[in-house]
């Protein structure tokens, strides 16, 4: 009479799993019982589940992602007697202020994690792998690198043409781009064709696709227009660019682009965009209008006001650097070190470090 539990790992090397699945469900086969499949081929996974609907209990939860570490995971880890405040709920400047005065004297460690962080990102094997030899070695590269294109391959895509997407990609990180650039740019030559192979790399989980929104007020996202595609972690930041390259060892490239003081504006760039949508759930877009400067970032948090933010991941932030959160209402800027008020209050500077915990 005890419910049992059953534990299927790496389920997605079995041909129609998910209907085995259904076939014991609709059988009655699996009562009292909790199954847990789990596996590598993501997309396969997913679309296992989506096979199986109203098979599935009860429960708000049927998927969990294991994603890579984020920042304030890779802390536990590496420092785990560090004491940090809770995570902010919202992203209002009055809350970040409060949460900002507690972190004040942790900044100077904070951001030397953070350095560390965005050369070796959060996957646990690249961790322990700088843990144990000072640098990630080539083959850990290769490892994530044979595991990107297996996803493409069991989708029945194409390599050369991943390896141009990526070729692509690395040129334009964080930056807009439109389906029809890339199959312009490329032999692809189709943008519905770009638009499948981009699709895969956000279902393979290696990068998320930020839409455009064009009400700051309420937002939505404009999917017909130019949006922007960010790495869910440094690693794959770094991976994608010696892949491009050709580089057969990307770790020294790696630490010459942390300490790169126009590359690494990108990275940071991409790892706020992926913790903001982690810890504030889809409604995270930037903005654009009237053909003024950009803003990075306007999220709506569940249960709270809109918020604006910029990245200026460098030492010295001035309020002409600001002008544009100002004009749209105020909000935070992120930056390497610099914290307080900028344009009498309108705007809250506040280290990228800090904001990221």
């Amino acid at each position: 009479d005890e419910r049992c539990a059953i534990f299927l790992d790496e389920v997605t090397r079995v041909d129609n799993w998910a209907g085995a699945l259904r076939g014991l469900i609709d059988n009655n086969e699996l009562e009292k019982v909790t199954l847990v499949a789990t596996g590598s081929h993501q997309r396969d996974l997913r679309a296992g589940g989506e096979r199986l609907p109203g098979r599935r209990g009860g429960g708000p939860h049927f998927d969990w992602e294991l994603l890579p570490l984020s920042f304030r995971e890779y802390i536990q880890v590496a420092e785990p007697d560090l004491q940090l405040p809770p995570v902010l709920s919202t992203l209002t400047v009055e809350e970040v202020k409060t949460n900002d005065r507690e972190l004040v004297l942790l900044r100077s460690r904070l951001i030397s994690l953070l350095e560390d962080y965005l050369a070796v990102g959060g996957f646990t094997m690249a961790i322990n792998d700088k843990a144990s030899f000072g640098m990630i070695r080539a083959e850990i590269y290769q490892i994530y690198r044979e595991a990107i294109i297996g996803e493409f391959t069991r989708a029945g895509m194409r390599e050369p043409y991943l390896r141009e997407i990526i070729n692509w990609l690395a040129d334009h990180l964080g930056q807009e781009f439109d389906y029809r650039d890339i199959a312009l740019a490329t032999d692809i030559g189709s943008k519905d064709t770009a638009r499948n192979y981009m699709d895969n790399l956000e279902a393979s989980y290696v990068a998320k696709v930020y839409y455009r929104t064009p009400d700051i007020e309420k937002l939505s996202p404009a999917f017909r227009g130019s949006k922007k595609i960010h790495p869910i972690d440094p690693l794959f930041w770094h991976l994608i660019r010696a892949w491009a390259a050709s580089d057969p060892d990307p770790w020294p490239a790696s630490i010459g682009a942390v300490q790169s003081s126009d590359g690494v504006g990108h990275l940071v760039e991409s790892v706020i965009a992926i913790h903001l949508r982690r810890t504030f759930g889809s409604q995270v877009y930037y903005w654009r209008a009237n053909n003024r400067r950009e803003i990075d970032f306007v999220v709506s948090p569940p249960g709270a006001p809109v918020a604006i933010l910029e990245v200026k991941y460098r030492q010295n932030v001035s309020g002409d650097d600001v002008k544009q959160v100002a004009k749209a209402g105020g909000g935070l800027v992120a930056t390497r070190s610099k914290g307080g008020n900028l344009l009498e209050g309108a705007v809250y500077a506040i280290p990228a470090a800090e904001l990221l915990v």
